[in-house]
């Protein structure tokens, strides 16, 4: 599936879920719409996100030492890269 197609598919997953009277069935189509706009989101950056940022260990000039918050975030953009 590629971006345009998972934009199409939160549209209308978000559409379904408006005319649902059970709310815990809607939670989950609202649920689902947001993993595929995040999707598109992806498909769109077209890795151009992922592939700048720092890697662990990568240190600016200047810069104080990472904390593990900052530490977590540069692994998940280590992970992205191998993703993408």
């Amino acid at each position: 599936m590629n971006g345009p197609r998972h934009y199409r598919e939160a549209e209308d997953l978000v559409r379904r879920s408006g005319g649902i009277g059970d709310p815990e069935m809607a939670k989950m189509f609202v649920a689902q719409a947001q993993v595929h706009a995040m999707l598109a989101l992806a498909a769109a950056c077209g890795g151009s996100i992922a592939s700048s940022w720092p890697v662990p260990g990568d240190v600016l000039p200047g810069s104080e030492p990472r904390s593990a918050a900052s530490e977590f975030l540069l692994d998940a953009g280590a992970a992205w890269r191998e993703v993408l």
